[in-house]
């Protein structure tokens, strides 16, 4: 007899719907996923404090970020630094970007707004 043992959940691009902003732990998508939930005060999706946050596999967001998803309707910005300070990139709106890595910034972000 044989025991199953579960394995860690996934990330997937499906796991961000509309009118969000999401971080994945590795490239293309994958390992620990977040949803930028906290309304800022023009009630798009923003985190400007990730050093709180942990993926939904439990491992910290702050500086382990390596793909994002903006599906808002509105530009989203990732900076190095927490509450929207230093180096940042820019996202269009309803963009995503398999690798951080490709713009300098692979497990640097600690800030995101939409």
């Amino acid at each position: 007899m044989s025991l199953l043992m579960p394995t860690g959940a996934q990330a997937s691009e499906s796991q961000c719907r509309t009118g969000q902003l999401c971080l994945f732990e590795k490239a293309n998508f994958s390992g620990g996923f977040k949803r930028v939930m906290v309304p800022a005060d023009n009630g798009r999706p923003c985190d400007a404090l990730l050093a709180e946050d942990r993926y939904d596999n439990g491992n910290l967001v702050d500086d382990h970020t390596s793909s994002v998803i903006n599906k808002t309707s509105y530009p989203a910005i990732l900076t190095v630094d927490s509450i929207m300070g230093g180096k940042r990139i820019t996202m269009p709106a309803n963009s995503k970007i398999a690798n951080l890595a490709d713009r300098g910034m692979d497990n640097k972000i600690s800030s995101a707004c939409a």
